[in-house]
Parts: C-alpha cells; structure tokens; sequence
C-alpha cells in the first residue's frame, strides 16, 4: 500500500510520498524541558513504531535527534534490510562514531556551514554528503535529490523543527501520532512538532481516513492529509 502511494506521489509531484511520525504525551511534548525523553511511550508501541520503518525506503531524522539519542534507525528484524538512514545537518555536527553511520547506507545533508575535514573523512568512508545552498537545508533541494535517486516514500522521525519544516512546506501525506497517557507541561518542554505552523484553525492540515489503533494504554492514531 505505502510503495503504490509513493509510486502516485512521486509521479505525479516529483517527490516522493512523506509520512511523518511522533510519540508524545498527550500535551504535545516529546521531552521534558531538561530534554529528557526515556521512555514517553510503552515498549509495545516502540516496537510497532519500528516496524513501520520497512514500509518506507528511507527514514530521514534531523541532527538534534542524531545528537540526542544517538538511535539506530534500522528495522532491527532479522533478514529485513534497513531503509536509506538521511540526515539533515546544516553545520555537519554529526559525530563520526554515531550509530547512523554504521554502514554506507546513508545520505547526508549539510550546507557551506560543514566541517570541511570531517566532510572528507565521511566522504573517504563511501558516505554520500549533498551540499545545501544557504545556511539551513533546503527541503526543496533534499526533495530534489531524493527524486533524482528514486526515493519514493521517506518516513520522518524527528525532532520537532524537522517535523514542523515538513508541515510548514506542506509536505506531508501521512502522519502517524502515539500518544502516552502523561501531561508534561511546561512552556520549555519540547513539542512534537514546531516551526510557524498554522496561521488559523481553517489553515491547519486535517487528517483523513484515520484509524486508531491500541498498544496498552497508548494509542496511535494515524490518517492522511
């Protein structure tokens, strides 16, 4: 189902199909504002988030993600291959020892900003850099190049400026929301999704066709723009 959304999608915008996905408290927060994220959902829900991972051809995460968790990215199932892992990382922050770049399976987006010495020992290990024009990455240009390589469904993760870049650009064809029964608060407290956002409620993306789906007392509510 997702690859004939993707196949659609891509032929018909030149991009490819984009499902956006975070885990919350039921305020909206995906950490507390000293940052600490461990664990806002039950591992039953974790382990279904993971396995939506080999539903798309690539998992694309931001470098405050990166930075922050160090995660694998992989489908962790046995004889399942792992998606394409992109980064967005405007200064080229990413640690050389991160999880992400365990393999060449990856592709990352930087700009002029980058270390030019750290850029050539990722270059020298078989990883794929594409420059961005500007200081921050253009998702016009990460939607470009991943067209130009026949990326045809990408699942995004996180963290919150990435997901809210997504939105703000309208570039997002699905999305899928886990929610723990917890209230975090606090003004500082990290949100699932930032950016501009919306302007009025009539502005907002409304979600269609959506399911609700049970993982103890988390629930996952997903549907389609």
């Amino acid at each position: 189902e997702i690859l004939n959304e993707g196949f659609f999608k891509y032929h018909r915008e030149g991009r490819p199909f984009i499902a956006i996905k975070f885990a919350s408290s039921l305020d909206g927060k995906i950490a507390t504002r000293s940052g600490d994220s461990r664990w806002i959902t039950n591992e039953q829900a974790r382990k279904y988030a993971r396995s939506l991972r080999r539903n798309y051809q690539a998992i694309l995460v931001g470098i405050n993600t990166v930075l922050r968790d160090d995660p694998h990215l992989g489908v962790r199932i046995l004889g399942a291959p792992d998606p394409l892992r992109i980064i967005l990382d405007s200064a080229l922050k990413i640690p050389l020892g991160s999880k992400v770049l365990r393999d060449k399976n990856v592709l990352i987006f930087t700009t002029k900003r980058a270390d030019q010495k750290k850029c050539k020992k990722l270059l020298d290990r078989g990883i794929v850099v594409v420059m961005s024009p500007g200081n921050e990455v253009s998702l016009r240009i990460v939607m470009k190049e991943l067209a130009r390589r026949e990326i045809i469904s990408v699942f995004v993760e996180g963290g919150g400026a990435v997901l809210g870049s997504f939105l703000d650009a309208k570039l997002v064809d699905k999305v899928y929301a886990f929610y723990a029964p917890i209230l975090i608060g606090g003004e500082k407290a990290v949100n699932a999704v930032s950016g501009n956002g919306a302007f009025s409620i009539r502005e907002s993306l409304r979600l269609k066709n959506t399911t609700l789906k049970t993982f103890g007392d988390n629930i996952l509510i997903s549907g389609y723009a």
